[in-house]
């Protein structure tokens, strides 16, 4: 498919991701020189396998932060919970509210992650959407700013043998702040561009909150067994991503297949109903 059609795919690769992963190891590999270099000078081996541990722990510690600022102010803002990422770690939330645990050793070495939630109203869906994407990069740099207070007043304290901890998290946050708002893309800066300019992908972005919110109130309406409301919801929600005007996407399959699941459902049930002397127990 086109990439515009599949622009919000989590997947999707942009030819100048690299730009965005240059300033990124830059700005890791110069703030790393600076604390380095202000630092008290490194007396043993020793220093630099700790100083290794600390790196590869902070990235861990980076990405969980970020996600959490994304899925805290969306649960402050009344977005339902879906899923958060942090590595190989997944926590998820189904339709019937059952909550999975995975790990995937597969990502154990990818410092990456993801947020995801669901409105629960069709209300300020774009102004919200803003506040919890700018929350991840917020949250980060928040904390960058937190561990270069700590750093800077560590010299003179009993736990001034640890300096190298907080100034090496300090630029690991700020890079981390600075390069998820290079609009490049899937990334917050990209979602952040588009629904603040109102661009078409701006707008095709809330289509999908808006659907994802239909969706969800759909199947809240199967769980009740109002069938009925669930099939006009379906199609509500079919509707709202065929007003993107956008050829097929994997949304709008999606939109379909729903549909056709729960209309399927909606005629073998009131043919069910509608058999002699029967008890209905779904």
């Amino acid at each position: 498919m086109a990439e515009s059609e599949e622009f919000w795919d989590r997947k999707r690769k942009s030819p100048f991701r690299w730009v965005a992963t240059t300033v990124h190891l830059g700005l890791i590999c110069a703030g790393i020189f600076v604390v380095l270099l202000s630092g008290p000078r490194p007396k043993s081996f020793h220093f630099f396998i700790s100083l290794q541990l600390v790196f590869v722990a902070g990235f861990v510690v980076v990405t969980a932060v970020h996600e959490l600022g994304h899925t805290l102010v969306a649960w402050g803002l009344g977005f339902r919970f879906v899923a958060i990422n942090i590595g190989p770690l997944t926590i998820e939330r189904d339709q019937w509210g059952h909550r999975r645990v995975r790990f995937d050793w597969s990502r154990l070495t990818r410092a990456q992650g993801y947020a995801a939630a669901v409105p629960r109203t069709e209300e300020h869906i774009r102004s919200n959407a803003m506040l919890m994407v700018f929350a991840g990069p917020f949250a980060s740099l928040n904390a960058g700013l937190l561990f270069w207070l700590v750093y800077r007043n560590l010299p003179g304290s009993s736990w001034e043998a640890y300096w190298v901890v907080p100034g090496i998290m300090a630029v690991l946050f700020a890079a981390d702040f600075i390069a998820n708002l290079i609009p490049i893309g899937y990334s917050d800066g990209t979602m952040l561009l588009h629904l603040l300019l109102w661009t078409k992908h701006g707008r095709d972005l809330y289509a999908l909150h808006l659907a994802s919110k239909t969706h969800d109130d759909a199947s809240q309406r199967l769980l009740e067994q109002d069938i009925a409301a669930e099939v006009q919801l379906r199609r509500k929600a079919l509707d709202q991503m065929l007003a993107r005007g956008d050829a097929p996407s994997r949304a709008l399959g999606h939109s379909y297949q729903a549909l056709r699941g729960g209309d399927k459902f909606s005629k073998e049930f009131r043919s069910f109903r509608r058999l002699p002397g029967d008890r209905c127990h779904l």
